[in-house]
């Protein structure tokens, strides 16, 4: 008697399996952002100070920056949307209706998206008297639209790293 191997699936359910865990999704500032407009510092360094703070900061390293989270805080306000996203898509990925990368990918554009709303909506605290004068606006994060602007997403496998040019969740 022989054994035949008829195989409803399995291997091919497993393959999607394994891929859903080789890819992930990075939401953030990388490494080819240009220079913020006038400024000797590019957009991730920006960023970088903005996202989590700076006691040092200006000429005389006596300008102190708060940390004002604009990747970290939104990924933390939209935990459970993600969750959603993924858990809706999943029977998807499994009927090989959809990719994994482009699940990634509506979740990176969502987060990408409620980065920039934060942004744009206002992140606390306000900006300094001085930056106020200089800027003529107490919504921090928000001069020329750049860094705003520089937020992107990736999905890229979970075993590539990062460049260390890059600020991202």
């Amino acid at each position: 008697m022989s054994v035949i191997d008829t195989d409803p699936g399995f291997k091919r359910l497993m393959a999607t399996l394994n891929d859903m865990k080789l890819d992930t999704v990075a939401v953030g500032l990388f490494e080819e952002s240009e220079n913020e407009p006038d400024s000797e510092y590019t957009t991730v360094q920006v960023g970088a100070v903005h996202e989590f703070g700076c006691e040092t900061a200006g000429k005389n390293h006596n300008i102190v920056i708060p940390q004002r989270s604009f990747l970290r805080g939104t990924l933390d306000q939209m935990a459970d949307k993600l969750n959603e996203i993924r858990s809706a898509s999943l029977s998807e990925v499994f009927a090989h209706a959809r990719t994994n990368k482009q699940v990634l990918s509506q979740m990176g554009g969502a987060l990408v998206d409620a980065c920039k709303k934060r942004i744009a909506d206002g992140i606390e605290p306000a900006n300094a008297a001085s930056t106020i004068a200089r800027k003529g606006s107490s919504k921090p994060l928000v001069n020329t639209g750049h860094l705003r602007n520089s937020i992107k997403f990736k999905v890229r496998a979970a075993s590539e790293n990062l460049s260390e040019g890059s600020v991202a969740v």
